[in-house]
């Protein structure tokens, strides 16, 4: 809080303890919070996509680019910004709170499958030998897939938590 220097101040202990508080935890820090969203502290917002009043919370609606929708954080993990693209390959393209798909690294698997098949062969002598190569079917390929196995999405383990975004000590409109 900035004080003019050699003039009196009036400070409310509101306007004091917003002050501190402000301070200690910026406007926008977002928390995980591991009890139900029922009763949050003041100034706390659950991240899960919906208005606020932005008279109430100014502060956070100006860093939300004037936009009075909190994020929407449910299901997401949080990542952290790569804006050089060295751990994150989409890292120079991304905004912050931008969302990225789901997406599974470039891989490939090998399947190998020996098909074994008896060729017509003459013989002699107690051995078999093959017949002129070309003649009947000695050299095919077969297609096999995998079975189908997993879940419905690639994740690590995980514990489920409310994010939580603060928005500042709630402003109360005074009479006079």
């Amino acid at each position: 809080m900035n004080m003019p220097e050699g003039k009196p101040v009036s400070i409310t202990a509101q306007d004091s303890t917003t002050a501190i508080i402000n301070q200690m935890v910026p406007v926008g820090t977002i928390v995980t919070f591991a009890f139900a969203a029922t009763n949050l502290p003041p100034g706390w917002l659950l991240c899960d996509g919906s208005n606020f009043n932005n008279n109430t919370y100014p502060d956070l609606y100006q860093l939300l680019g004037n936009s009075n929708v909190l994020p929407d954080l449910r299901g997401y993990f949080l990542r952290g910004l790569d804006p050089t693209g060295n751990i994150d390959p989409d890292g120079k393209s991304r905004s912050l709170l931008s969302v990225q798909a789901d997406a599974l690294k470039q891989h490939q698997h090998t399947y190998n499958r020996t098909a074994w098949f008896w060729n017509e062969c003459e013989g002699g002598g107690g051995y078999l030998t093959p017949k002129v190569q070309g003649t009947d079917v000695d050299n095919f390929m077969t297609g096999q897939a995998t079975s189908e196995t997993g879940d419905a999405e690639t994740r690590p383990k995980n514990v489920a938590v409310n994010y939580l975004i603060f928005a500042g000590i709630p402003r109360m409109r005074t009479t006079t």
